[in-house]
């Protein structure tokens, strides 16, 4: 693909010339415009156009639910989670942390092996699963309760483990300082 201007946020450069191999990136070079390779058939000339990095999107919630399903027993909402993926992508964002949702597990985890397996088209997603409190981990409470809670998030294929330490701003704390560390220590054990 040959581009005009390719946009890394420091500086503009003009012009370049982006290798592909599939869907993959395999290389970043600049060429010169009297080089007779980058007129081949096998070059999509895009010279009038500007190249953005992909985008990453660290809080999103598209993994939806029916109106009237049971938060932690319902499965995703088709096709509306599969649009929101695919818009996401549209838009530049090659890369979403899901932030949970209120579907059984680990449909998140399936969801994203969809996409890595082009069943559905989405950005590359990242995982937390449901996040750790009260309610969403089984009203689970005790230093060693949790670390099994968050062993088996990851075993699930959570990619990360996304903890509230209150549930609103009037609330008392769900956990202990105790329980928030057996949490982070056993999550940062596991990655």
């Amino acid at each position: 693909m040959r581009h005009a201007h390719r946009w890394d946020f420091e500086r503009r450069a003009t012009p370049v010339l982006i290798d592909l191999s599939g869907n993959k990136i395999t290389g970043l070079r600049t060429y010169d415009r009297s080089d007779q390779k980058v007129a081949s058939p096998d070059v999509i000339d895009l010279s009038q156009e500007t190249c953005l990095p992909g985008l990453i999107d660290v809080h999103v919630h598209y993994i939806k639910i029916a109106p009237d399903a049971i938060p932690m027993e319902a499965k995703p909402l088709q096709p509306t989670t599969a649009d929101n993926f695919r818009r996401a992508l549209n838009f530049g964002f090659t890369t979403v942390r899901h932030l949970g949702s209120l579907t059984v597990w680990p449909s998140d985890v399936d969801i994203r092996k969809e996409i890595e397996n082009g069943i559905l088209v989405g950005p590359r997603l990242k995982v937390s699963l449901n996040g750790v409190a009260s309610k969403r981990s089984l009203g689970v409470k005790g230093p060693k309760a949790l670390r099994a809670v968050i062993d088996r998030m990851i075993a699930g294929g959570a990619d990360w483990v996304k903890v509230f330490g209150d549930i609103g701003w009037d609330d008392p704390p769900v956990y202990s300082v105790e329980e928030l560390t057996a949490i982070v220590d056993e999550a940062h054990s596991k990655y």
